[in-house]
């Protein structure tokens, strides 16, 4: 489930979440992949996360973030396999716009 928020995101560059987008996207997922009841609160569920498992973490009213980037970066590589798009993770950001952003991490 946060894979689908981390990917995405990725591709757009993103970092910060409004509050409103990561219930619409936990409620889709549970509903889809779930088949979990309608009455299930999405806000509740993203409060367990905060709160129980940190891999959220609000940083300012109505805004959300992965607590460390590092989670994200996993999340994002865990869906660029799930969803089998390495290629164009290759291809899109390694090889034209995203070079410098990995530059460091594949030189260690």
């Amino acid at each position: 489930m946060l894979a689908q928020i981390a990917g995405p995101a990725f591709e757009e560059n993103r970092f910060f979440f409004r509050k409103g987008e990561l219930t619409y996207a936990i409620s889709a997922f549970l509903r889809s992949e779930c088949q979990a009841p309608k009455h299930l609160d999405a806000e509740k569920v993203l409060n367990a996360i905060e709160i129980h498992q940190g891999l959220l973490v609000q940083r300012a009213h109505d805004v959300c973030s992965f607590s460390h980037l590092t989670i994200q970066e996993y999340l994002t590589a865990f869906y660029f396999k799930e969803y089998e798009k390495i290629a164009n993770l290759v291809t899109d950001y390694y090889l034209s716009v995203g070079g410098a952003r990995f530059s460091s991490s594949l030189r260690e």
